[in-house]
């Protein structure tokens, strides 16, 4: 059950990276605005890394 979870959680995840990507590397020339979303996603990203794994894993500080 925790296994589908943070399957769950990488998916997600994976589906708001790729959609960065796209839209950094796409047709559209706003790549300012596109690099703010890409830089929000990875906020987001670490923010449910943290919660799933309480930064213990990636960073055993």
């Amino acid at each position: 059950m925790i296994l589908f979870v943070i399957l769950k959680h990488f998916s997600e995840c994976f589906i708001l990276f790729s959609l960065s990507y796209s839209l950094l590397f796409g047709n559209n020339p706003s790549h300012g605005k596109h690099l703010k979303l890409l830089l929000l996603s990875v906020v987001i990203y670490f923010g449910i890394v943290s919660q799933v794994f309480k930064c213990h894993i990636f960073f055993p500080i």
